[in-house]
């Protein structure tokens, strides 16, 4: 019997929402189908994202069981927005993060983040899991 594939989208949000009904349209079905196919949203937040995006992004990793991750300023963990869930995240690189959810996706066995350091010279990124796994 052949395992079935893991299916994931590392969809990256760099810029404000479209507004318009015809992307919302879009947007959603792609969702919903993304979910009745078993394929994992996986969606980071960078600088030029909104607060619509924000939610979007957090929507469509909750419904097709993905993970929700932002960038951010590295030692600073700034964001826009007031998000009280902030000092429940860890930072760490944006490679090493992809890599760590896909393989835990593929096994089910997700490892501890490797906590970043500052003054290695990448870029990082911060993630919180989503309750529907």
């Amino acid at each position: 019997m052949k395992k079935e594939a893991t299916k994931l989208i590392f969809h990256v949000y760099d810029a404000p929402a479209h507004k318009n009904d015809e992307n919302k349209i879009r947007f959603n079905k792609s969702v919903f189908v993304a979910a009745q196919q078993g394929i994992r949203i996986c969606p980071i937040l960078s600088e030029g994202a909104d607060l619509l995006c924000e939610y979007l992004a957090r929507q469509s990793a909750i419904m097709t069981g993905g993970t929700y991750s932002f960038l951010t300023d590295n030692e600073k963990k700034e964001r826009r927005y007031d998000d009280k869930t902030l000092d429940e995240v860890t930072i760490e690189r944006l490679d090493e993060l992809i890599v760590r959810l896909a393989n835990g996706y593929r096994t089910g066995s997700f490892e501890a983040p490797t906590e970043f350091c500052p003054n290695d010279g990448y870029s990082e990124i911060t993630s919180e899991k989503s309750e529907k796994n």
